[in-house]
């Protein structure tokens, strides 16, 4: 695993290389093991690029600290610290580089939440995220019963009461431990905004409260700092034990720069038809990680007065989620309209939408008839998908 210092502190002096790899060579099921990521000694690489590695190490003055196969692009990863000087001449003399095929530095990407407010003394009625998106309208016919959605975030309270039964699948990918998993912060605010169960009338409710959630843990908390944080390696491994675990929508309630690696891996991802959901940045912009990437249904919070044709919208200000401990809070952020847009994905798959596509279809229609104010967006997407169908069922919502 990446060591706990100076990689996990900050991404500084860290360098990605990808080299190819023959796809035959390569371990059964990488990314999902429970052995995580090797360290260079154990690492399963072809013999061709242990010398490779080797090789650049001794070329560049690179010190190789992780590293992990990839499996569905073909390539072995590995993460190297590098000595003190220009990364910038560095990186482009690696690029140049025959026996390299990507480089680019060790990116690191953020949560984007902000902290909770005071807990509240009752539920439902203070969901008024679900009454927004038009959820009454549609429950109990559209729950997202048996659809996956990997959850690629901080760890999750897997014992919280609300999650019971939910939570299908999890593995910690930046080897922090159970404890550490079950207090996590944000990862459970994300989850209980998708999926969580309200099993009685006291408890919250997800936007989709029979979907199955895969909790990968890619991202941790540094100490003194509001924002989990994740990086390129971590976010890659999860990507990949997403697909193993079978998640039809991956949501990515986080930030960050432009990553060609985590870019490429999505390619792969949407090309199976998987939904892939993430928040345009704090200050509207989506062209980083994941939003910027192709394909990626970008999501901001609706409460904005901006709007753009290629985003969609969902309430994200004062949305009562789970918390740790088996508590509720108020959070806000693009990465809790991410979560709720998640939810309406899996509505939609389950009552029929085949894949991506016909995820992104009946939004994009929903959004269009939502004018200024977009509410109601599962509501309109549903009636949307259901008129494709030739279905009645929501023929009378008005």
């Amino acid at each position: 695993m990446l060591p706990a210092s100076p990689a996990r502190d900050s991404a500084e002096g860290f360098l990605v290389v990808t080299l190819e790899r023959a796809p035959q060579a390569l371990e059964p099921a990488p990314g999902s093991t429970p052995r995580g990521d090797a360290a260079i000694g154990e690492y399963g690489a072809s013999s061709r690029n242990r010398r490779v590695i080797s090789g650049l190490s001794r070329d560049y003055g690179l010190r190789p600290v992780a590293a992990w196969p990839i499996e569905p692009i073909h390539v072995d990863c590995v993460v190297f610290a590098t000595a003190a000087g220009d990364a910038g001449s560095l990186i482009e003399r690696l690029r140049h580089d025959p026996r390299v095929r990507l480089v680019e530095p060790l990116a690191e990407f953020h949560t984007s939440s902000e902290a909770p407010a005071n807990s509240p003394t009752s539920y439902r009625r203070l969901q008024h995220n679900l009454d927004e998106l038009g959820l009454p309208a549609v429950a109990p016919s559209a729950t997202g019963a048996g659809i996956r959605v990997a959850v690629i975030d901080t760890g999750v309270s897997l014992d919280h009461p609300d999650l019971h039964g939910a939570v299908v699948a999890h593995q910690d990918l930046v080897g922090e431990g159970e404890d550490a998993f079950r207090t996590d912060l944000h990862g459970t605010e994300v989850a209980g905004v998708i999926g969580a169960r309200a099993l009685d009338a006291t408890a919250v409710a997800g936007v989709a409260p029979r979907s199955q959630l895969v909790a990968l843990k890619a991202c941790w908390q540094r100490a003194g700092e509001a924002h989990a944080v994740c990086n390129t390696f971590s976010l890659a491994k999860a990507i990949v034990a997403a697909v193993d675990q079978h998640a039809r929508i991956i949501n990515l309630s986080l930030t960050g720069p432009a990553d060609p690696l985590l870019a490429e891996l999505l390619g792969w991802v949407q090309a199976r038809g998987i939904v892939v959901v993430g928040p345009v940045a704090s200050d509207g912009t989506r062209d980083g990680f994941p939003a910027g990437v192709a394909g990626v249904i970008a999501v901001d919070r609706s409460e904005g007065s901006q709007r753009r044709p290629d985003v969609v919208y969902a309430p994200g200000d004062d949305i009562l989620t789970l918390t740790p401990g088996g508590h509720y809070d108020f959070a806000s952020g693009s990465s809790l309209a991410a979560a709720e847009v998640s939810g309406v994905a899996a509505l939609l798959l389950e009552r029929g939408a085949r894949d991506r596509r016909g995820v992104q279809a009946a939004l994009r229609a929903a959004e269009a008839g939502g004018g200024v104010r977009s509410i109601a967006l599962a509501r309109d997407a549903l009636r949307f998908l259901d008129s494709r169908a030739g279905r009645i069922e929501l023929g009378a919502i008005r």
